[in-house]
């Protein structure tokens, strides 16, 4: 990572509004890391329930999956990516799963929210039946999609949406 790079900066995921909605939904506690931990890891917000690491970029979602990669390593910990984000328009996403030494890093991940408020990523949210994660107060799980319909898939993705919009708006 060069000076130039604009990831991580302190704060940034913590004033995300992006990052609040998808908070709200997984049921995440999420705080600060410690300023003494120097960056990386003093950029990102963690959940102590789990080892889960959150972080924002403001440029694209590869050279910041791979800047994260080594904290992911060093803390054991999934990792959680959001990028690009504007008003009606979901958020870009990377997930990276910390299992046994290895990261493994689904980018991009797309959003996904059940009607009962549940939210789930999907690498191919086209797809019926792809694999899915579910974002929860405990473990990210990994499943398959919770839509089985293109009309469920459709009803979703507006959910989704219209809940980081409600989130952008509210913090402006």
């Amino acid at each position: 990572m060069n000076d130039n790079d604009r990831w991580p900066r302190i704060g940034q995921a913590a004033a995300s509004p992006a990052v609040k909605t998808i908070a709200r939904h997984a049921g995440w506690s999420l705080m600060e890391v410690a300023p003494y931990h120097g960056l990386p890891l003093a950029a990102f917000l963690h959940d102590e329930g789990f080892s889960l690491l959150v972080g924002v970029t403001d440029g694209h979602l590869p050279p910041a999956a791979a800047a994260m990669n080594g904290s992911l390593l060093a803390t054991r910990s999934d990792g959680f990516i959001v990028g690009r984000f504007t008003k009606h328009r979901l958020p870009e996403l990377a997930l990276g799963l910390w299992r046994s030494g290895i990261v493994t890093w689904q980018q991009p991940v797309l959003p996904w929210l059940s009607a009962d408020d549940v939210m789930w990523l999907a690498r191919d949210a086209a797809a019926l039946q792809a694999p899915a994660y579910e974002l929860a107060s405990s473990r990210i799980r990994s499943d398959v999609s919770q839509w089985t319909t293109e009309d469920e898939r459709q009803a979703g993705l507006a959910r989704a949406t219209a809940a980081f919009s409600r989130s952008d708006e509210q913090d402006r």
